[in-house]
């Protein structure tokens, strides 16, 4: 009995350690960003901007070290399943005013 129930318990740290690395990578590779900003303040006023106008799913996310830009730490960004999908948004986005919009691709970041 023990040993089927240390099997039984090594099968299940397999199967974690190898579904790891299917779940740890985004579902949602693209992202639809609208700007980058040197406070959460900043940024959730652009979040405010973009409600105003219609959108939604926006979020603040910190930028990971090595990615700031001139001190900007904060990204206003909407994740996507495809870039498709993310370049619409980001048409939609310019065509609302908001000129710095951009496609990211985070598995490339």
């Amino acid at each position: 009995m023990k040993r089927t129930g240390i099997g039984l318990v090594a099968v299940l740290a397999a199967l974690t350690v190898a579904a790891g690395g299917a779940f740890g990578a985004s579902s949602k590779p693209f992202q639809a960003t609208v700007g980058k900003f040197k406070t959460t303040s900043e940024a959730s006023h652009e979040i405010t901007k973009l409600t105003a106008k219609g959108f939604s799913g926006f979020k603040t996310e910190t930028e990971k070290k090595g990615q700031f830009s001139a001190g900007k730490k904060y990204e206003v960004a909407k994740d996507f399943a495809t870039q498709k999908q993310a370049k619409t948004e980001v048409s939609k986005l310019h065509k609302k005013g908001f000129k710095g919009a951009a496609v990211e691709n985070e598995k490339t970041e």
